[in-house]
C-alpha cells in the first residue's frame, strides 16, 4: 500500500517536471560536449599551474609564492567546478525523469486511476 502511494506521489511530482525537462535545451550529447570542454579547460589551467609552481622554488619566499599560485589555480578552477556541478544536476534530473517515465509506463491505466482515487481521498495536512 505504501509503495503504491509512493509511486503515485512520484507520478504526481513528475508531471510538472516533465514540462521542465522538455523545455531544457541540454541533450545528452550537449552534456557530453560540455564535459569535454570543461576537461580541456581544466587541463589547460593545470598546465599553467605547474611551471608557476616550479618557478616558486627558485625564489626566496617559496611558501608565499606557492600560496599565491594556489589561490590563482583555485580561482581559475572554481568556475569550471560550478559548471560541472550544474551539468551533473542536469544529468541526474534527466535520469530521474526517465526512471519516473518508465515506472509510469509500467502501471496499467486501471491501476493509475485506482491510485489517483486513493490519493484524492487522503486527508490534506493543514498548516504545513
Amino acid at each position: 500500500m505504501k509503495i503504491l502511494r509512493f509511486i503515485f506521489c512520484l507520478m504526481a511530482v513528475s508531471v510538472p517536471m516533465m514540462g521542465q525537462a522538455e523545455n531544457s535545451t541540454e541533450t545528452p550529447l550537449d552534456i557530453a560536449a560540455q564535459r569535454g570542454r570543461i576537461a580541456q579547460q581544466r587541463s589547460e589551467a593545470e598546465a599553467l599551474y605547474i611551471p608557476k609552481q616550479q618557478g616558486c622554488y627558485a625564489r626566496f619566499a617559496v611558501s608565499d609564492c606557492l600560496s599565491r599560485v594556489s589561490r590563482e589555480r583555485r580561482a581559475a578552477l572554481e568556475p569550471l567546478r560550478r559548471q560541472e556541478v550544474r551539468l551533473n544536476d542536469l544529468d541526474r534530473q534527466a535520469k530521474a525523469l526517465a526512471q519516473r517515465q518508465r515506472v509510469q509506463r509500467n502501471l496499467s491505466p486501471e491501476r493509475q486511476q485506482g491510485e489517483a482515487d486513493r490519493v484524492d481521498s487522503l486527508p490534506i495536512p493543514v498548516g504545513q
